[in-house]
């Protein structure tokens, strides 16, 4: 995925990651979360913070039973 403008996609996904640990988040929409982090830091080449969420993501997934999201996951980690 080629993101239009980084800096800002990347701004945007960190003020909602502050948002969503300060206040109640269910775990599909954190599992969202962690999905857009774990690709954004895929993208730039981080691999040890993409796999860490992609990790959290996995556990989730796997509990909340989302085959989907769980392969999805799986997916990017082996990139």
């Amino acid at each position: 995925m080629h993101w239009v403008n980084q800096p800002k996609a990347r701004a945007a996904l960190t003020s909602a990651r502050t948002s969503a640990s300060a206040v109640y988040t269910p775990p599909n929409l954190q599992a969202g979360l962690d999905m857009q982090s774990g690709m954004l830091h895929a993208e730039d080449k981080i691999s040890i913070l993409a796999f860490s969420y992609l990790s959290k993501l996995l556990r989730v997934t796997v509990s909340l039973d989302d085959a989907e999201k769980a392969t999805a996951a799986l997916q990017y980690m082996l990139l």
